[in-house]
């Protein structure tokens, strides 16, 4: 069953690729806004349950035509506990060609004292939808646990008043108890007002 959910998550980032669409501009955004967590996840070996809205921002900043820089904060409340876990995504993306990216990030995830860092490799497949709108899809696993740590997740921006943006995001996550088959899983939920620059 876990080769099978391997070759599954193969078989995704190869269609994710390969999708044709019509091309998207590369550029520059920032926006922050509300997101809501559900679901379980794993800091090294302990586990927490996550709930409520809390604050999110982002920044995608284009450094060339093919090369971007990636930033996302965000915080959960455990059902637990008073104290929030904190989540912060750092990476850079590359073009591959019109409509595909790969990309590279380490996403921090923090409680307390307790702390990790996963570093990530997936994909993204750009969709234009409108002349000022957009749909990215994401897929990606952990360099150090290939095919069981996974993201996978859109994004839709929908451009307004020339440089703004509302941004709907979805996420949903797996994570594994060391290298042990006991998973958990959490997703996000944002909603998100940003400009272009």
């Amino acid at each position: 069953m876990k080769k099978l959910g391997q070759a599954a998550t193969v078989v995704a980032m190869a269609v994710l690729l390969s999708i044709p669409v019509t091309s998207m501009a590369a550029g520059s955004q920032a926006a922050a806004g509300v997101t809501k967590n559900s679901g379980n996840v794993y800091v090294n070996s302990t586990l927490y349950p996550l709930s409520g809205s809390k604050a999110k921002i982002s920044v995608d900043v284009a450094i060339s035509e093919k090369l971007a820089f990636m930033l996302s904060s965000s915080s959960a409340s455990p059902s637990s506990a008073d104290n929030s876990i904190s989540f912060m995504d750092l990476g850079v993306r590359y073009r591959l060609g019109e409509n595909t990216s790969t990309y590279f990030s380490g996403n921090r995830v923090k409680a307390g004292t307790n702390s990790e860092t996963l570093m990530m490799l997936g994909a993204m497949h750009h969709i234009s939808v409108g002349e000022s709108s957009s749909l990215a899809l994401k897929l990606g696993t952990s360099t150090s646990n290939l095919f069981d740590d996974l993201e996978t997740g859109f994004d839709l921006n929908i451009g307004f008043m020339d440089a703004l943006i509302l941004n709907i995001g979805y996420t949903s996550k797996v994570t594994t108890l060391a290298k042990t088959s006991t998973k958990a899983t959490s997703s996000s939920f944002n909603v998100s007002i940003g400009s272009k620059f």
